[in-house]
């Protein structure tokens, strides 16, 4: 049996045009176009056929492209490498800040524990959008100008500059009714990868909280906001930090021999003992301000060495911060800690292997704490020794001050001196009855500060934020 049977019907063009004696198969094949060559829109070159069980076969109606659809993303997020190399992509001339590409810094693979990250991806009614556009400043040999570098970002220096293009972002901003003025000169944090972006968007969303706060400029860097394409926090530039002033009076310090004092009489590092109860009560008041949430931001600052402050002293790093109001913590955030500087009830084994351990109220008053005594000493380590010994010290930070009194610099800090007496509560062991709250350290600070006879507050003033001042504080010719 023939497997292809003749058309029961022929148009008249393949009538006249085909031969009687052509062969049927021949003839089917040559007169059907190849499917690649045949128009979407018209229907095949076929006359109708009988098809083997005898129906026939019409010709089918034209061919309609169905309408195109939207793309939805893939279940799974392509991995593309990420470049580390954000200030050569912005320094492009052909590039601007604007027109980056989100490859510069990619959104993690999701995953069990990525989806459990809060606000790895904040909404854009959630954080405040910088107003201005920025470009990375070079140096005489055209490489990007670079202020400093963390385990989750580096820091660029930046040139503020209105943006070519209008940012389409309506966020929240701060209650003010004169427009942001662009700033000539920025710190640009950019994450180191994607595992930093979730920290960096915790840290602008904590940094956005106080920046709507009145207060925030006394004890907070500026924060100009987000920049999307990037991923990056625009910040206010700081020309020094607290750690770099306290190397630099350090090295002064050895380079003049006769600045050398006799064992009861050494000043702190810094300079005067007013110049330091001058930088405790600015930075003792400002924790005290963070903590407390009525009229606060209430935050847990969670990074307080010499690194996460400014020289003016602003705290300028929240990079470990936690919103107290938050209903989850960001997991990871004591995975870089500077041991010196962090609480010893955080430096155990338990704590730091579990990524939802946070730091606290309680560790940031110890942290701050340990951070003014290396203004006294002028060794940001804190501890002598080596590595090894150093770590094993802060393991027991409750006895810091008798471990640094033993130390080089052991000179700075007299039994029963102002210092001692400043720190003492601040580095107890946590608990009831132990470690003093930032709260109550105000009011020590400023205490010893009247004493002294150095700056205090006039009769009846309030502090910042709410904080009043006790009775056993006030002027004593109120």
């Amino acid at each position: 049996m023939d497997p292809f049977p003749p058309p029961t019907e022929r148009s008249d063009a393949l009538a006249d045009s085909a031969p009687a004696d052509v062969d049927k198969l021949s003839l089917a094949i040559s007169h059907r176009p190849s499917i690649s060559k045949r128009p979407l829109t018209s229907p095949p070159a076929s006359p109708t056929s009988s098809q083997r069980d005898g129906s026939t076969h019409h010709p089918p109606g034209p061919v309609v492209a169905p309408p195109r659809l939207p793309l939805t993303p893939p279940t799974s997020p392509r991995l593309i490498k990420s470049s580390p190399n954000l200030p050569a992509l912005a320094g492009r001339p052909e590039d601007s800040p604007g027109s980056l590409g989100q490859d510069a810094f990619n959104t993690p693979k999701p995953s069990a524990a990525a989806h459990d990250l809060p606000h790895q991806h904040p909404r854009p009614s959630d954080r405040l959008e910088c107003p201005f556009d920025f470009d990375l400043a070079k140096d005489a040999r055209g490489r990007d100008q670079v202020f400093g570098s963390g385990a989750w970002s580096t820091v660029y220096r930046a040139l503020g500059r209105i943006p070519r293009h209008p940012i389409l972002a309506s966020p929240p901003t701060p209650p003010s009714s004169t427009p942001t003025p662009v700033p000539l000169i920025v710190a640009v944090k950019t994450p180191s990868g994607r595992h930093a972006l979730p920290i960096i968007h915790n840290e602008g969303l904590v940094l956005g909280q106080i920046t709507r706060l009145e207060d925030a400029r006394r004890y907070v860097i500026p924060f100009y906001g987000f920049h999307s394409p990037t991923s990056s926090l625009i910040l206010g530039a700081v020309p020094l930090s607290l750690s770099e002033h306290i190397e630099n009076c350090s090295r002064q310090a050895r380079s003049n021999p006769e600045s050398t004092s006799t064992w009861s009489t050494s000043p702190p590092i810094i300079g005067s003992i007013k110049t330091w109860l001058a930088l405790a009560d600015q930075t003792v008041t400002g924790l005290a301000w963070l903590h407390d949430a009525s009229a606060g931001p209430g935050i847990v600052h969670g990074a307080e060495s010499g690194f996460g402050f400014a020289y003016t002293p602003l705290f300028a790093d929240f990079s470990s911060s936690q919103l107290l109001s938050a209903s989850k913590v960001t997991p990871n955030t004591l995975s870089a800690v500077t041991r010196e500087y962090t609480a010893p009830e955080l430096l155990t084994s338990k704590v730091l292997g579990d990524p939802n351990t946070a730091a606290t109220k309680a560790s940031d008053v110890f942290s701050l704490a340990v951070t003014l005594l290396a203004a006294v000493t002028g060794e940001l380590m804190v501890y002598p020794g080596n590595l090894w010994q150093r770590q094993a010290m802060a393991t027991q930070g409750w006895n810091v001050l008798d471990f640094v009194r033993n130390g080089d610099q052991g000179a700075r800090l007299p039994r029963f001196g102002i210092v001692e007496r400043v720190l003492e509560r601040a580095v107890l062991r946590c608990g009831i009855g132990g470690r003093v709250e930032a709260r109550a350290w105000v009011d020590v600070v400023e205490r010893i500060k009247m004493e002294v006879g150095g700056p205090g507050m006039t009769p009846g003033e309030t502090r910042p934020g709410g904080l009043e001042k006790s009775e056993e504080v006030r002027d004593p010719q109120s």
